[in-house]
């Protein structure tokens, strides 16, 4: 049986893959309650997580946006209730994690885009990406809405390289 590996592209409507050199296995992070009372489903995580087995999980790294401006001189920024809420899907994912016994990596975005090539690009690019690298999975990443799903995916295949090289 090959050894699967997990990427999460945390947020609350991020993704898990599961990866294993060939197959595939992706699911949209779970959530209950409706607009600002959604939150993240741990408990519907556990049997998808149990199921697909993951030695080992890399976890993208997020923090909070400061209010910075950008090339334009927009700033943009995350407010208070919207940091909190993205911290708390963060922790509950890491939590799942940690709970199901799954040892893992926190990546920086800049580390594993720049693996694939994507430094400065768009969500799209990462959807692209995916499509390109995994023909056979395509319908997975068919709309423009699943690019959650294609950077999920490419964190878990980025991760299963690094274990690979043994890193």
């Amino acid at each position: 049986m090959a050894r699967m590996v997990l990427g999460i592209d945390v947020g609350i409507n991020g993704a898990l893959a599961c990866y294993d050199g060939t197959a595939v296995h992706i699911l949209d992070v779970p959530t209950t309650g409706e607009d600002s009372k959604r939150r993240v489903n741990a408990a519907a995580v556990w049997p998808w997580l149990d199921q697909h087995k993951p030695v080992h999980a890399f976890i993208e790294y997020v923090n909070a946006m400061p209010a910075v401006a950008d090339e334009s001189g927009t700033r943009r920024s995350m407010g208070t209730a919207s940091a909190f809420r993205f911290g708390d899907t963060a922790g509950s994912l890491r939590t799942v994690v940690v709970c199901c016994g799954i040892p893992f990596r926190l990546v920086m975005a800049s580390k594993w885009k720049h693996h694939y090539g994507l430094i400065k690009t768009d969500k799209e690019a990462s959807r692209q990406k995916a499509i390109d690298l995994l023909p056979a999975h395509a319908n997975l990443f068919a709309r423009k809405l699943d690019q959650n799903r294609a950077e999920s995916c490419l964190i878990a295949m980025y991760g299963w390289h690094e274990l690979r090289k043994g890193t």
